[in-house]
């Protein structure tokens, strides 16, 4: 028996065998990045091969210069070299207090179904992402995605957490120049900080 997502060889009648991917099924009503790309006209040119640019200069999303308040569920929102996605819930650009500093962050309000996508214009070799994690007693998941594919390449986890904020930067650098072209994060309503993109 083979589990959901793990390759497995299959012996066919005259001698030739085939690899092929078992994956588990998406939840009822749940969309795939890419499902939610295609379904709004101004992100399609992201999932297009021939829109894919390979990035040449190095970039940082910051959300400081942005004006506290809501970004709305299934409504895409420009920044200068990429766009914010929230899925089911509405996005927060919000403060979070850190040892007496404030810190604008893009993040959510606690709860399930608070995921967000950040897709970036170009695709990039290395993302390094900066994550405020306040006290809270669910788990999230960062997830670095491919370009134009929108796959998954790598996951972050971050755990419970107990008293305090935990300041924390997660890296991934593709194994393929120019392989990166996004992020997604569901669970916990952590503060992403800002998020640098490396060609």
């Amino acid at each position: 028996m083979t589990s959901p997502g793990t390759d497995c060889l299959i012996q066919q009648d005259r001698g030739h065998a085939r690899t092929i991917t078992m994956r588990a099924p998406s939840p009822k009503g749940h969309l795939t990045p890419l499902q939610h790309i295609r379904s709004h006209k101004e992100l399609i040119h992201l999932s297009l091969p021939q829109g894919n640019e390979q990035a040449s200069e190095r970039q940082v999303l910051s959300f400081a210069h942005l004006d506290e308040g809501q970004l709305p569920a299934d409504v895409p929102f420009r920044l200068p070299g990429a766009w914010i996605l929230p899925v089911e819930k509405d996005a927060l650009i919000g403060v979070l207090e850190d040892d007496d500093e404030s810190r604008v962050v893009l993040t959510a309000r606690r709860g399930s179904k608070n995921e967000c996508l950040v897709l970036f214009d170009a695709s990039y070799r290395k993302v390094c992402v900066s994550v405020l994690q306040p006290p809270s007693t669910h788990e999230a998941t960062i997830t670095f995605l491919r370009h134009t594919t929108f796959a998954r390449l790598y996951a972050a986890h971050y755990e419970k957490s107990g008293n305090g904020c935990i300041e924390r930067m997660d890296k991934l650098a593709a194994q393929n120049l120019h392989e990166i072209q996004g992020i997604v994060w569901r669970g916990m309503a952590m503060g992403i900080e800002r998020i640098e993109l490396i060609p």
